[in-house]
């Protein structure tokens, strides 16, 4: 649950469904244009994440792509606070929502999805996955609904340095509490929660 939670909290929904925003702020005349590469770099990076998530491991994916995300929000902000006084980088905004999409569909899009899956017992499965999904969307709402409230208190900058600081957040929580799953059975990762108690 506290991975999808973060999944969220991530801003990944408050960027994608701003994309358009972002663009259009951007100085670009059809802004709707410039999110279909978004899409297709998610596309992209959830293919990669495929071959990558039993090679590299779940936790590696998730601590760099959450502060690839992270750096990436950072450099969104940035834009934001100096896009007034030129228009000179606007390919800043493109080159940060582009990489910022990359890096979540290269791990905080499917892995959370996957460690929930070998980490809750079979005897558990429905309830667990159940309670799971439904924090994803309350969370989902939660991150949709006060993005207006984050950027008209602290304007698009603060939003997306707010979102920058919860990568932070999960970063250290992958570091420090999630364990790697990667070429365990599920008896094994079962077994391996007993022993620790």
């Amino acid at each position: 649950m506290g991975l999808l939670c973060l999944q969220q909290v991530t801003g990944i929904n408050a960027v994608l469904f701003n994309a358009a925003d972002i663009f259009s702020k951007a100085g670009l005349s059809d802004p709707k244009l410039v999110s279909f590469p978004v899409s297709i770099v998610q596309l992209v990076g959830t293919l990669i994440a495929l071959f990558l998530v039993d090679k590299i491991g779940r936790r590696l994916l998730l601590w760099t792509n959450a502060l690839g995300m992270a750096v990436s929000l950072i450099g969104l902000g940035i834009y934001f606070k100096i896009y007034q006084t030129t228009n000179a980088i606007s390919w800043l905004s493109i080159l940060t929502s582009v990489l910022f999409s990359f890096f979540f569909s290269l791990a905080w899009g499917p892995v959370p999805w996957v460690v929930m899956a070998e980490i809750i017992p079979l005897r558990a499965r429905g309830v667990g996955t159940s309670l799971a999904t439904m924090i994803c969307w309350i969370m989902f709402f939660v991150v949709t609904k006060t993005y207006v409230t984050l950027e008209s208190a602290f304007g698009n900058q603060g939003a997306c340095w707010f979102y920058a600081a919860w990568c932070f957040v999960a970063f250290v929580i992958v570091v420090l509490f999630v364990p790697e799953t990667k070429g365990k059975t599920l008896e094994e990762i079962e077994a391996s929660f007993h022993s620790s108690e």
